[in-house]
């Protein structure tokens, strides 16, 4: 009966923590500090390229496409995505931070940004892309 008791108990424990798990920003926790949370591991900047950027939600809408990986004005890593716009025609050049998005699988889900705060992100032209040899360090996002 013990042993039951304990199987039920413990699941209602983990949904007590909160709903945010270890690899998600919250007001306590920088972007930065969640994106290690999320197991880093290296992926060449050309390999981004072509891959569909998806909202953080069991619908896991397409939010745009990945272009190149690049440098920001700040010196951070960028992913340089197209956002926006229907079947190609509108779509905006926007930058967001490495630190933001996390791999799964072949997608690159969008995980610090709510998918609104992309529109208020500026348009660029073209910024300084890196070398599609470049290993970076991306976490990994869960199902």
């Amino acid at each position: 009966m013990a042993v039951a008791f304990l199987i039920l108990i413990i699941p209602g424990l983990a949904l007590a923590q909160g709903a945010h798990s270890a690899g998600e920003a919250t007001p306590d926790r920088p972007r930065s500090e969640a994106a290690l949370a999320r197991y880093p591991q290296p992926v060449r900047a050309g390999d981004l390229a072509g891959r569909r950027v998806i909202e953080d939600t069991q619908q896991q809408a397409v939010l745009g496409r990945a272009i190149a990986a690049a440098r920001g004005a700040d010196g951070r890593t960028v992913l340089l995505m197209e956002h926006g716009g229907i079947l190609g025609f509108g779509t905006r050049r926007i930058l967001v931070p490495l630190d933001a998005l996390a791999l799964l699988g072949q997608l690159i889900v969008l995980k610090d940004l709510a998918p609104a705060q992309l529109v208020t992100l500026p348009e660029v032209v073209m910024p300084e892309l890196l070398p599609p040899d470049t290993v970076l360090r991306m976490g990994l996002a869960r199902n």
